[in-house]
């Protein structure tokens, strides 16, 4: 899993301005990551805590990004339940759920370069929804577009996106809420189809991202798209340079998950939207 991180975000290879969301991390293996490539050495830094206590218990839905590109003006954990309480479940879920929030300022353009234009700010969020609680997935999916629109306006952010695990296919109730109008969320792989690229292959990959482990995803038995990468749109709230999807997807691609040697590196499928504001 490391060297497929470290391939997909080579330094010399990958915008500067790159940012990673993940899912289900535990405390030892953020800081495997930390030791082994996500550190300071590499210029990455993240924000994030665990789910359990707010501190190192439990999964994180960490947000890294390159401290040399962005400057980190606030970050914060909700706790998706009926009362933001730190480390419970909500409604009807298995497991506590959070919503990692992270408002980043943009190293180009900088009010105190010469000339420099106003630096762009970009809300960035990401969740992973219950795998059982069909009630905490929509009541879920609500707190998350209540929050976004609250931090956008606070912080007049010009971007945002919110990534994650859904536990929720397209036809499913949490997705349904993200995508409907009025949201201030739009699905980034509907805007391919509208994206004329020069390269001509703006979409790559998979279109399922949930395998399993026992490889019945990639058989057709349990196949399912249930990661997904939503992009701002302009919901009329009054916030700064949303738009729609089309303007901005430039690309969207399902990585594979499993190699040569048969194992699988994860159950699900990295997601990685190409995105120009």
């Amino acid at each position: 899993m490391v060297s497929h991180l470290i391939y997909h975000t080579r330094h010399l290879f990958t915008p500067a301005a790159t940012l990673i969301c993940l899912q289900e991390v535990l405390h030892t293996q953020l800081c495997d990551l930390a030791l082994r490539h996500f550190n300071a050495r590499h210029d990455w830094a993240c924000v994030g805590v665990g789910r359990d206590d707010g501190k190192t218990a439990g999964e994180y839905a960490p947000i890294f990004f390159r401290p040399s590109a962005w400057t980190l003006l606030h970050f914060e954990t909700l706790w998706l339940n009926e009362t933001g309480q730190v480390g419970r479940r909500g409604w009807d879920a298995a497991s506590v759920r959070i919503l990692t929030c992270a408002v980043l300022e943009s190293s180009a353009g900088r009010r105190d370069q010469p000339g420099g234009a106003r630096p762009k700010k970009v809300l960035a969020l990401n969740t992973h929804l219950d795998d059982q609680g069909k009630v905490s997935r929509r009541e879920s999916a609500k707190l998350i577009v209540r929050a976004a629109r609250e931090l956008r306006q606070k912080w007049d952010v010009d971007f945002w996106f919110l990534a994650g695990d859904l536990n929720s296919e397209p036809s499913g109730d949490a997705y349904r809420i993200i995508n409907e109008a009025g949201s201030g969320f739009i699905d980034a792989r509907k805007g391919i189809d509208d994206v004329e690229d020069s390269d001509g292959a703006p979409l790559y990959g998979n279109e399922m991202t949930f395998t399993g482990f026992d490889g019945k995803g990639d058989d057709g038995e349990g196949k399912s798209r249930i990661d997904f990468v939503h992009v701002g749109v302009d919901d009329g709230a009054g916030t700064a340079q949303g738009t729609p999807a089309k303007q901005v997807t430039r690309g969207y691609a399902v990585l594979p998950n499993r190699f040569d040697e048969g194992i699988y590196m994860s159950d699900h499928r990295a997601v990685v939207a190409d995105l120009v504001w």
